[in-house]
């Protein structure tokens, strides 16, 4: 039966975004049957509520009774309603190196040491995740951990049981009204305007230019209470591309009024 090891060749991949490629898609079979489990889990309670534009905190834990050389795991998230930021190491694992790798709705991590270093027994994070709500969304947006590889001193796979294996993140209603800061910042083609607002009401969103002069209107009626998401493709009124610069896109809703300033490349 083939054996799943950490080569020093394998060491000299994951110093490359291509390495981290290059392991997850090699597998690691063979781990010793007769070795005691470790247990791996994400935590943020069962359902996090979350505001868009705020970052949510998510934890990967690893419970193990030896120490750990390396860890590799595959988060996948609802790309539609969240957005990663970068993967931090914890207080455990601060002596370590993290990298990852990010595709559509998934992030492959890899925790390791060029120095041989090791992440000591115990049971608490190694690795801190953020994402970010996007407004618009609706209903719950699920990050799932699996593909969980643990690799022993001795260049060994340990046994891994996978517990809590996601967590929910879900809409929470708005307080007041707020207008998010538009992603991505600075743009090109095109960018994303989220807004909140805490009951019904009419509403318009529109672009300026440095003039004062009005570019195009986003929105304009009546809208519920919620989270929106609204979409501007560098275009004016009449449908034409405008110059690139810097521009202002104003929420108006009730007795609020909100401004953010946007910079279009062209």
């Amino acid at each position: 039966m083939l054996r799943s090891r950490f080569t020093s060749r394998s060491w000299c991949w994951v110093s490359s975004l291509a390495g981290v490629l290059l392991l997850a898609s090699a597998g690691f079979g063979g781990a010793d049957e007769s070795a005691e489990k470790a247990t791996v889990q994400l935590s943020a309670g069962d359902e996090v509520a979350a505001v868009p534009g705020e970052p949510i905190r998510v934890e990967l834990a690893v419970r193990s009774t030896v120490p750990l050389a390396g860890v590799q795991a595959t988060v996948r998230y609802d790309a539609r309603g969240l957005i990663p930021g970068d993967p931090k190491l914890t207080e455990r694992s601060a002596h370590m190196t993290v990298t990852h790798a990010v595709s559509e709705g998934k992030m492959i991590l890899l925790v390791y040491s060029p120095e041989a270093r090791k992440i000591p027994p115990g049971d608490g994070p190694v690795l801190d995740l953020c994402f970010t709500r996007t407004a618009g969304t609706r209903g719950l947006d699920e990050v799932r951990v699996e593909n969980v590889i643990l690799a022993s001193p001795e260049a060994e796979a340990i046994p891994v049981v996978v517990r809590s294996s996601a967590i929910s993140v879900g809409a929470r209603t708005p307080t007041s009204c707020r207008l998010v800061q538009n992603y991505p910042n600075p743009f090109n083609p095109e960018t994303a305007v989220g807004y909140e607002l805490p009951e019904e009401g009419y509403v318009s969103l529109t672009i300026f230019n440095l003039l004062g002069q009005e570019v195009c209107r986003l929105v304009d009626g009546q809208q519920e209470a919620g989270s929106y998401r609204v979409v501007w493709d560098g275009r004016n009124s009449k449908g034409e591309h405008v110059s690139g610069g810097v521009y202002f896109c104003v929420l108006t809703a009730g007795h609020t009024t909100a401004t953010t300033k946007m910079l279009l490349l062209r």
